[in-house]
């Protein structure tokens, strides 16, 4: 009996043990979401810009929650001579801060999110500044993290992608 006793208390141990290194110690090590974006190679004269962003992590604790397309004018020789293709914001939200949630969110798993966001390119091409070349630049994409410390406030990061895409 009291080996069977000795036995339970040892298999209850170790299930304490793995429970707590999985949900507390384990999230500590838990790298920087990464964010990687599905870009044409080639686009036509006129044509708005759609691209999937896609957001990989080893948790579910991230947002993001701005993306910016920015074109490098003098890189790029699809923008017209003496003009400027600015950066054009597509997705503005405010950041999200995860108070409460993230203790219901530690799961360790691979977590992936899409967002598909469009560039209005068209507009433009109808001003002139865009013709047939090369457009490079970078997409600026800002996230939120949740932190590993209930007490500290959520982390924000911000990964820039870069492309390069053929105007036809």
């Amino acid at each position: 009996m009291d080996a069977l006793l000795r036995h339970n208390r040892a298999i209850l141990t170790g299930v304490v043990v793995l429970a707590v290194a999985y949900y507390v110690v384990l999230p500590w090590f838990w790298p920087d979401p990464r964010v990687e974006a599905a870009m044409p190679p080639a686009l036509s004269l006129g044509e708005d810009l759609s691209f999937r962003l896609t957001t990989s992590a080893w948790h579910g604790n991230f947002h993001v929650y701005y993306v910016r397309f920015w074109v490098d004018n003098q890189a790029s020789t699809a923008i017209a001579p003496g003009k400027s293709l600015f950066a054009i914001q597509v997705v503005n939200e405010p950041p999200r801060e995860f108070k409460w949630e993230r203790w219901f969110a530690r799961w360790t798993r691979p977590c992936t999110h899409h967002i598909t966001v469009s560039a209005p390119l068209h507009v433009a091409a109808e001003q002139g500044t865009l013709q047939p070349g090369v457009l490079e630049g970078k997409i600026d994409v800002r996230l939120t993290v949740a932190p590993n410390d209930t007490r500290l406030p959520a982390k924000r990061l911000q990964q820039d992608v870069p492309f390069q895409i053929t105007v036809e």
